[in-house]
């Protein structure tokens, strides 16, 4: 998955983001744990990978007892800033994020769209999954607004109003010709 270009940000970062049993460094490497950048020789350079993740937990904020602490000693929110950190330190050319702001603090969340922008305006491809319609309106080029597994209309952000948006969630069809697939 990593190899061919993708960061995935999932929604239950304790079940399909972290390891919680790993350390926080452990956590920072995995899916790159094979990189060169990482590697001497055939074996992990740990202090390549410590010189990694402290950069990662300095960049993101990360609040940890210590970088060889257990991930599960963390918060949720700076859990969720490790995923977060991980997957968007990457050089992904699509990053699909489920709820990326999901337990952050404010200057967090800011800090993390911002990234999910830039990654935008480079050029990369971005899949945001979100429930929370101020992050979808402003990080999205075209949003599909979904209820029940089926696509119910999509379009640019400024083509709907709010309420549309929340009818259409609610499995309310809105008629808008233009905006229906």
């Amino acid at each position: 998955m990593y190899k061919s270009g993708l960061s995935h940000i999932p929604g239950d970062r304790e079940r399909y983001g972290l390891i919680l049993d790993f350390t926080v460094m452990e956590n920072s490497i995995i899916g790159r744990q094979w990189e060169p950048a990482f590697l001497k020789g055939s074996r992990i350079d740990w202090q390549r990978v410590r010189k990694y993740a402290e950069s990662v937990i300095e960049r993101f904020n990360v609040i940890a007892p210590s970088i060889l602490a257990p991930a599960k000693s963390l918060s949720g929110g700076n859990r969720q800033r490790l995923l977060v950190g991980r997957e968007l330190s990457r050089n992904s050319k699509l990053i699909v994020a489920v709820h990326p702001t999901k337990g952050l603090d404010v200057a967090s969340t800011i800090y993390v769209r911002e990234l999910l922008l830039e990654a935008r305006n480079a050029g990369k491809a971005v899949l945001l999954v979100s429930a929370d319609l101020e992050e979808i309106l402003q990080l999205s080029d075209r949003i599909a607004v979904m209820y029940e597994g089926k696509i119910m209309a999509q379009g640019r952000p400024s083509e709907f109003t709010l309420k549309e948006i929340g009818m259409l969630m609610g499995g309310i069809p809105v008629q808008k010709a233009a905006s229906y697939s």
